[in-house]
């Protein structure tokens, strides 16, 4: 309810009009920033593709839409393709590469889009050396301060800091995975995230997804607590 507040919300289903509904309720509510992805019950043609995101975005004018771009959709999307996109839907924001290559990154901060590209933790960094980048936060949420630090580092392209926060968060995610192991569906990754910052915070899922344990949880948190005390919330 804030004035400087933009909440967002995630739109995820296999059904266009599913999606379409869960706009409409949460645009009743005051939302105006979305989150959305591909149908993926099966690869969209390039024809389905720009009818979905027309279908979606024409009708919400005064909404901003934001795409998860990722293969669990079925149908990786270019630069090259949302830079197209943009031209024809003035109310698509941006979009998120998790794992997107240097060309990738090179071209996006080359492209003259209006859009705005999020780069994942591991990327961010280097991706801030050719252009200007969204940071697209997980890891680091457990400190808000220190990745306030690593994203306005990279704004400045100052090299020497930006490869600390690279080298310690390439660490504590190696042993997060070692944790935690892979193979997950994202909430139970995520899950613990917030749980660091709020220890009353449930890791819970739905079956059938298999979550992670308390005792993960403590495992991690007591890690960065001894090795990286600087990556926890004050």
């Amino acid at each position: 309810q804030g004035q400087d507040l933009h909440p967002m919300v995630g739109v995820i289903s296999l059904s266009l009009q599913t999606m379409v509904e869960r706009i409409e309720y949460a645009y009743d509510q005051g939302i105006r920033d979305f989150q959305i992805s591909l149908p993926s019950w099966g690869a969209l043609s390039d024809d389905e593709m720009r009818d979905f995101f027309h279908r979606v975005c024409d009708q919400y004018s005064d909404c901003r839409f934001l795409v998860y771009n990722l293969m669990r959709t079925k149908r990786l999307l270019s630069v090259g393709e949302f830079i197209s996109l943009a031209e024809e839907i003035p109310n698509l924001g941006g979009a998120k590469f998790t794992s997107a290559d240097i060309p990738s990154m090179q071209e996006m901060a080359a492209g003259d889009s209006p859009l705005q590209f999020f780069l994942g933790e591991r990327n961010y960094g280097i991706g801030s050396i050719f252009g200007e980048f969204g940071y697209l936060i997980s890891l680091g949420s457990s400190s808000f301060q220190r990745a306030w630090k690593y994203f306005h580092a990279g704004r400045r392209k100052d090299t020497e800091q930006i490869t600390r926060y690279m080298q310690e968060l390439s660490s504590i995610l190696r042993k997060y995975i070692k944790i935690m192991g892979p193979g997950r569906i994202d909430g139970a990754y995520d899950k613990v995230f917030s749980k660091i910052l709020d220890p009353q915070f449930p890791l819970r899922l739905l079956p059938p997804y298999q979550t992670s344990t308390e005792e993960q949880y403590m495992q991690y948190r007591s890690f960065l607590q001894k090795q990286y005390p600087q990556w926890l919330q004050e």
